[in-house]
C-alpha cells in the first residue's frame, strides 16, 4: 500500500487564524494518517472530533459557521422543533412527523459522513484522483485499434 502524501503545512489560514487551529489541525491529520495505514479510514468519532469541536466553538456564534447550508434552519424543521412550528405557524408537529424527520436527519448524516471519506481520500491521496481520471481518458482510446 502505498504512503499518504503528507501535508507539513495546514491550510490556508483565516484572518483570525491562531496557533490552537493549527494543533487542531494536525491532530485531525495524524489521526485520519494512523487509521489510513490499517484500511479502516472512517468518519470522525466523539473523541477525536473533540478539540476541533472546542476551536469552532470559541470562533463564532453557531448559526454564522455554516454559509450555504442553513444546517441548524434545516435540523429544526426535519425534528419539527418549536421555533421551526412557530415560524411555519403550525399547532405542533406530529409524532409520525417527528419520526420521519428523525429519518432524514440521520440519512442526512450519512451523507456528510459519505462526503467526509471521500474528502479525506482525496486530500490523503491526491494522486489518485488524477490516476483515475487518466484511467477514464485512456480507456476510450481503444488500444492497437
Amino acid at each position: 500500500m502505498d504512503a499518504p502524501c503528507l501535508r507539513d503545512s495546514p491550510p490556508p489560514r483565516a484572518a483570525s487564524g491562531s496557533r490552537r487551529k493549527e494543533e487542531v489541525y494536525r491532530s485531525f491529520l495524524a489521526f485520519h494518517l494512523q487509521h489510513s495505514g490499517s484500511g479502516s479510514l472512517a468518519p470522525g468519532c466523539g473523541q477525536q472530533l473533540g478539540p476541533g469541536k472546542d476551536w469552532l466553538d470559541s470562533q463564532s456564534a453557531p448559526g454564522r459557521r455554516f454559509h450555504t447550508l442553513d444546517f441548524y434552519r434545516l435540523a429544526r424543521d426535519y425534528l419539527g422543533g418549536e421555533a421551526g412550528d412557530r415560524a411555519a405557524g403550525q399547532p405542533g408537529a406530529q409524532a409520525g412527523d417527528r419520526a420521519a424527520g428523525q429519518r432524514l436527519l440521520r440519512s442526512l448524516s450519512k451523507a456528510f459522513e459519505v462526503l467526509e471519506l471521500i474528502s479525506l481520500n482525496v486530500y490523503l491521496w491526491p494522486w489518485r484522483k488524477e490516476i483515475k481520471s487518466i484511467k477514464v481518458g485512456v480507456v476510450g482510446m481503444g488500444y492497437g485499434e
